[in-house]
């Protein structure tokens, strides 16, 4: 069994949240009004069966208490003192972060973190997962009703765009699409957009989108409005073959994990970004992997991937995603293999 050593005299403050990996020892955040509220909770049931919490002297490695962004200023302070107690123990120090930013961490420690970038990785940086809820099991009762395959492909999307306005006309006769905003005047500045026209250009694809100017439909604060949000974004996945999966703001995509969770087959654009465990996932199984070079030819990587599986396979295929994001992707699975990355080779 792996062993963590923590220590609640490094959080930030007392009402600091501790880090998701501690919650089977301290308990699983509450985050009342979130339409993700208990997404921790089964990991925190079964978490003891394959971790447990030591001393320092006992451990295999000690784990900062918070993200490094919820100890705000004093994050570097308190890291460096957590560092240097586990580094005069022979112990590896981690930390966990979870924002938007991709630059090193002035800190001699492992680092999980949501955001990175593949050419700047650091020799012990590791892809942590962006965790929603169960989205199978909070709206279907966790019974994957996989899609018949059609000659077709239907891809999905319900959210920002990511797109800024521009010079009038910068994009002509993009209209159309039903529920949504005209394209007219967005700059294609952001690989997200990018991707969105190319699928919209493409009449061999069947578009399934919704589109926002804001995130969360702009519902924030609106506790009945983001339910009514989230129930659609998920109606989306439900009702689509393929997810479009581009990165926001930072480097990474919940939609990507929120589309295994869903038993949905990810369009996965590659931002220069790192997986979760890609020492032991092949992630182009599971995916339409799109470099963002060939942005433009989306279109061509989403029907090479449909025409190369028949009836069967193509339902096996969405299981095999709902399958990874329980064994792997879920914080049960993850966590599960957390000792992995530690293992020399």
């Amino acid at each position: 069994m792996f062993s963590i050593f923590s220590d609640r005299r490094f959080l930030a403050s007392e009402a600091t949240p501790h880090a998701v990996i501690l919650s089977p020892f301290w308990g699983a955040p509450r985050t009342p009004h979130d339409p993700d509220e208990g997404r921790f909770d089964d990991y925190a049931e079964v978490g003891r069966s394959f971790l447990r919490l030591s001393s320092l002297a006992g451990c295999d490695v000690g784990v900062f208490p918070q993200n490094w962004e919820a100890a705000g200023d004093r994050a570097g302070e308190l890291a460096e003192h957590f560092v240097a107690i586990c580094r005069d123990a022979d112990k590896p120090a981690v930390i966990f972060h979870g924002s938007d930013a991709t630059e090193p961490l002035p800190v001699d420690a492992t680092v999980f973190r949501a955001s990175l970038l593949r050419s700047q990785r650091g020799p012990r940086e590791f892809a942590l997962p962006a965790w929603s809820g169960d989205f199978l099991f909070r709206y279907f009762s966790g019974e994957l009703s996989p899609r018949a395959r059609r000659p077709r492909p239907v891809v999905g999307f319900c959210g920002n765009r990511m797109a800024s306005r521009t010079r009038r006309g910068m994009i002509r006769q993009l209209l159309g699409i039903p529920g949504t905003e005209t394209w007219r005047g967005l700059l294609l500045d952001h690989p997200r957009t990018a991707a969105l026209v190319a699928v919209h250009r493409d009449r061999r694809l069947e578009q399934n989108f919704i589109l926002r100017s804001t995130f969360w439909a702009g519902a924030l604060g609106d506790a009945a409005s983001l339910l009514e949000a989230r129930r659609e974004y998920v109606d989306n996945m439900l009702e689509s073959d393929y997810m479009v999966c581009v990165r926001g703001a930072g480097n990474f995509s919940y939609r990507l994990y929120e589309t295994l969770s869903m038993g949905r087959i990810p369009i996965f654009v590659d931002t220069d970004c790192v997986l979760p465990l890609d020492f032991d996932i092949e992630w182009r199984d599971y995916c339409v992997w799109v470099d963002e070079t060939e942005i433009d030819r989306i279109g061509d990587r989403v029907l090479e991937f449909h025409e190369s599986l028949d009836d069967h396979e193509f339902e096996e295929r969405q299981r095999a995603c709902r399958r990874l994001w329980e064994t792997h992707i879920s914080p049960q699975g993850f966590f599960a293999f957390f000792h992995r990355h530690f293992e020399e080779g």
